[in-house]
């Protein structure tokens, strides 16, 4: 379940948020598509020792390669985000924002064609994301559509 900390924290983030270049993508209404902002949340867990390694990680890569799709149009913002200390299920979670659900679907197949092909992978203190930390989750959270 989504803390209540980061619900907050994705909500002032996206509200600080630049608008997406006009060269972006032109969201074509879809069946299913929901209005408004899409949020991406993808918890990591640190191996012992090796969170500040794994955020400079994801910086040096995913951070990269999101800031390609940031400056392109296809993501609106990133950020990383880390836990408490007491708190060792996760950490740290990146999120990723999109000004909708046509942009947010759209975004696997632009990452595996168009951005990552262009990305090498950076190494820190030579290690690997794998030797680093683990992919614990990923969660989507949309503005609920007003009733009424």
């Amino acid at each position: 379940m989504v803390s209540l900390r980061l619900l907050a924290a994705a909500t002032v983030l996206s509200a600080c948020r630049v608008t997406a270049p006009a060269a972006s993508i032109s969201p074509i209404p879809q069946p299913g598509a929901t209005a408004g902002t899409v949020w991406q949340l993808t918890y990591h867990e640190a191996l012992p020792g090796q969170r500040d390694r794994l955020e400079q990680f994801l910086e040096r890569n995913w951070f990269i390669i999101n800031a390609r799709a940031e400056r392109t149009g296809y993501l609106v913002g990133n950020h990383l985000l880390r836990g408490s200390d007491a708190d060792t299920t996760w950490d740290p979670v990146e999120i990723s924002v999109y000004d909708d659900s046509v942009q947010h679907s759209r975004i696997n197949s632009i990452f595996r064609i168009v951005i990552r092909p262009q990305h090498t992978m950076v190494k820190v203190d030579g290690f690997e994301f794998r030797e680093l930390g683990r992919f614990v989750r990923e969660e989507t959270l949309r503005r609920r559509a007003k009733s009424l």
